[in-house]
């Protein structure tokens, strides 16, 4: 079996990790040589995202060279795409393939979600997270303590 899973290759799904495209997601439409790939993002938001609060990352992402240096290559790879496949029809297949939901379900994805709405707390809600965290941890110890009890009878 191989040791590698994720391969560069047309319509790969990738998230960048640097610069000011950081935490978007494109797609890989043409390999440019052995260090930089032509990515596009053509993500649209919508407005039933916006109020069930998914992520949609890629908003904004112009078809760029970006070095593979800065990509992070996902699982997701959308089927069909061809050398330099234009913005319009990789939208299309996109839509098609469920790549965003498909995405939005990763434990990838979920994370950064959590991590987005960590950085937007306040001094009072982050004070509120830690306690409500010490109120649950303390529950989880006393139960610990009483199955530990009961076992040692």
């Amino acid at each position: 079996e191989m040791v590698f899973r994720r391969f560069v290759e047309l319509g790969r799904v990738a998230v960048v990790n640097y610069g000011p495209d950081a935490g978007k997601l494109c797609v890989i439409v043409d390999v440019i040589d052995q260090n930089r790939a032509l990515v596009d993002g053509p993500f649209r938001e919508t407005r039933e995202d916006k109020k069930q609060g998914k992520l949609v990352e890629g908003l904004g992402m112009s078809r760029q060279a970006v070095n593979f240096k800065r990509l992070v290559l996902t699982d997701l790879v959308v089927k069909g795409v061809g050398n330099g496949t234009r913005s319009g029809t990789l939208e299309a297949m996109l839509h098609d393939q469920n790549i965003l939901e498909r995405w939005n379900k990763t434990a990838w994805a979920k994370k950064l979600i959590a991590k987005k709405a960590r950085a937007q707390l306040n001094d009072f809600q982050r004070f509120h997270a830690t306690a409500l965290r010490r109120q649950r941890a303390a529950i989880v110890r006393r139960k610990y303590k009483e199955i530990v009890a009961e076992q040692r009878k």
